[in-house]
């Protein structure tokens, strides 16, 4: 499921939209990680309310 993004200040966060999760969310690429594996780090980190980081 998408993912909850609303209080993250981080680029993933921006760009990365219901539709685009949709598309990409059960593709794997041929080392058989999943686009869930891939943002994991930013779904966990947040960012900091001021500072925008990647």
């Amino acid at each position: 499921d998408y993912p909850d993004l609303r209080k993250h200040n981080n680029c993933m966060a921006e760009c990365l939209t219901p539709a685009i999760y949709s598309r990409l969310r059960d593709k794997m690429t041929p080392n058989g990680y999943t686009l869930d594996q891939c943002i994991q780090t930013g779904v966990d980190n947040p960012g900091h309310p001021f500072i925008k980081t990647v």
